[in-house]
């Protein structure tokens, strides 16, 4: 609410109205767009853009089941761009994952590799499947293919935290549940160069760091073993 003066003739005024400044700041847009979205639908039940927006505005809600219910409309109808409907395919993917639906995101990964094995979306949620299947070997190889594979083009919205992040948080996920703890760290530091504060990759780091003494002092009484007779195994355990 702004009080305002107002100059009559020589003179100036304290005048009392206000005006009334109406925004959406720290509100929730999300019932407002579906509103909206939804009409847009009655008028023309095919418009593709509408499919698409929906679709994204239901991942925003954090709602996994609808947002698949869209992306997968999308990328069903061949009307769409084909890199539009690879990127709704990812999408839909990451959904899915969410809810726990892993062996359905495994096929619409690879589908999207098989689609497009220039770009390194499908190879990314692959290498996050089998992290959640706790297959590590094979995420750090789907993680590192992932590395050497591009962005979609401005055409579509980039994630450059898709190549500059999320692979070294797979890395180091990966690497610290098979006991690979230097390399873990080495990806955990390289992950907080982009994001100093993330605070996943800090716990992952945290816990690596904790454990390593353990496992380099585990390594060395190995190493030692071998040469030493029974009592002094006892000893130096």
């Amino acid at each position: 609410f702004i009080a305002f003066d107002v100059q009559i003739g020589d003179s100036w005024l304290k005048v009392p109205d206000v005006i009334v400044h109406h925004h959406w700041k720290g509100q929730d847009k999300a019932p407002r767009n579906f509103k909206l979205m939804r009409m847009m639908l009655e008028e023309d039940p095919d418009d593709l853009r509408t499919v698409l927006t929906m679709a994204h505005q239901f991942y925003a809600a954090r709602d996994w089941p609808h947002a698949v219910e869209w992306y997968t409309r999308f990328y069903k109808d061949r009307r769409g761009l084909p890199l539009e409907r690879w990127m709704a395919m990812g999408y839909a993917a990451r959904s899915l994952r969410e809810m726990g639906r892993i062996d359905e995101a495994m096929k619409l990964d690879n589908a999207a590799v098989v689609d497009h094995p220039d770009l390194a979306d499908g190879y990314l949620g692959l290498a996050d499947c089998y992290l959640a299947r706790g297959e590590y070997e094979k995420a750090i190889e789907w993680t590192k293919n992932a590395m050497t594979k591009a962005l979609p083009d401005d055409l579509l919205f980039v994630d450059y935290l898709d190549v500059t992040f999320r692979p070294y948080v797979q890395l180091a996920l990966a690497y610290s549940a098979l006991g690979r703890l230097e390399e873990a760290i080495e990806a955990c530091n390289t992950a907080l160069e982009v994001r100093p504060q993330d605070k996943k990759v800090l716990a992952i780091l945290d816990l690596c760091n904790a454990a390593l003494p353990r496992k380099r002092a585990v390594a060395a009484y190995t190493a030692l073993a071998p040469s030493l007779s029974d009592s002094e195994r006892v000893r130096v355990a």
